[in-house]
């Protein structure tokens, strides 16, 4: 089990705002400190520009801070140390050539144990982002160019405790609903 469950979105899905919300929802909320959190995002080819310039329109407008605060979205890491763990990761994803769209590593002047939220595109399947478990606010994309590949890809890791699925199509959305190593799936 683990925050790595894969939020797939096939080439005939509609990129809406519901849509939307429940990508940034999936990985987001409680800061991404969520054991069925979707942050492996494998998304078709076909409608992954128009899905990522909506999400880091979204991404941009989260607020992180107090969550006592009802303006706030976000609130922080658990502890100083996981702050720092998250960190890493976020390094380790810049390192192994992710591509970094939006947020980064915390800055040492902030108060607070507070993560940036981080969206990553070109993620590859081996790289360490796409397989451990973070626990923290660091969306990961991963392209995909058919439903075979998606499931491919969403099979690729050692944690699956929930799936999201999105497509038009309700043979595929059953297919891999069946198929995916997951312990729930939605559809």
């Amino acid at each position: 089990m683990g925050g790595k469950s894969p939020f797939i979105v096939l080439e005939d899905a509609k990129i809406t705002d519901d849509l939307i919300d429940n990508a940034i929802n999936s990985a987001f909320w409680n800061g991404g400190q969520n054991c069925s959190a979707n942050m492996r995002q494998i998304i078709h080819s076909k409608v992954k520009d128009e899905f990522l310039d909506k999400v880091i329109k979204k991404v941009k407008a989260l607020k992180v801070g107090d969550p006592l605060d009802p303006t706030s979205n976000m609130g922080s890491m658990i502890s100083k140390k996981h702050l720092e763990t998250v960190d890493s990761f976020i390094q380790k994803g810049i390192d192994e050539g992710a591509k970094l769209l939006f947020g980064g590593v915390s800055g040492k002047e902030q108060k607070g144990f507070y993560a940036k939220p981080t969206l990553f595109d070109g993620l590859k399947e081996n790289m360490t982002i796409a397989q451990e478990e973070i626990f923290g606010p660091v969306l990961g994309v991963l392209t995909i160019k058919d439903t075979d590949e998606a499931l491919k890809v969403a099979s690729n890791s050692k944690y699956g405790l929930h799936a999201s699925v999105f497509t038009q199509d309700i043979d595929k959305a059953f297919h891999l609903a069946k198929s995916l190593p997951c312990g729930t799936v939605s559809v």
